[in-house]
């Protein structure tokens, strides 16, 4: 009845194998194509986000040149230009006070004469024992040497009728 046919295994086993290779690799070639995939959209995000640091980047940059520039301004225009000559009388700022000052304390030192003014800003003073020193001319100020006379001045009210 059932008669029993035998089957080239050989060939039945090289079939099993060539279809578990061709699945394995279309299996692998298509997590092949999504890694690539995937790779080619981090590869997108990763270079969008270094165009962003580098925007933001310039942008702080910007910010702090323009910060600089406006404090530079208001710093130039509370500087007072001085021109010194030789033989002025000068007051010394003594920058040593100003760290513990004395309640009435002043903070200029007595008259010095300018012997010499030199371009760089440098100024050299004389004190009264004919010793020299140099100073930064940003220390000075004029010695305005002198009396002051009060001048009187008479105001006179009128009364206006009612």
């Amino acid at each position: 009845m059932y008669r029993y046919e035998p089957r080239d295994e050989k060939s039945s086993l090289e079939q099993m194998m060539s279809k578990f290779i061709s699945a394995t690799e279309t299996r692998f070639q298509n997590q092949d194509a999504s890694i690539k995939g995937l790779e080619n959209q981090i590869g997108e995000r990763l270079l969008l986000q270094l165009d962003q640091l580098e925007e933001f980047r310039n942008l702080a940059y910007d910010l702090a040149l323009s910060y600089k520039e406006k404090t530079k301004k208001a710093h130039d225009k509370r500087i007072i230009e001085r021109e010194f000559k030789e033989g002025e009388n000068v007051l010394l700022y003594n920058s040593r006070l100003g760290l513990f000052p004395g309640k009435l304390k002043s903070r200029w030192s007595s008259p010095f004469v300018i012997s010499k003014v030199y371009p760089s800003g440098a100024v050299e003073l004389q004190d009264g024992k004919d010793e020299t020193f140099t100073v930064n001319a940003q220390r000075l100020k004029h010695y305005m040497s002198g009396t002051i006379e009060p001048q009187l001045g008479i105001t006179r009210f009128q009364d206006y009728p009612n």
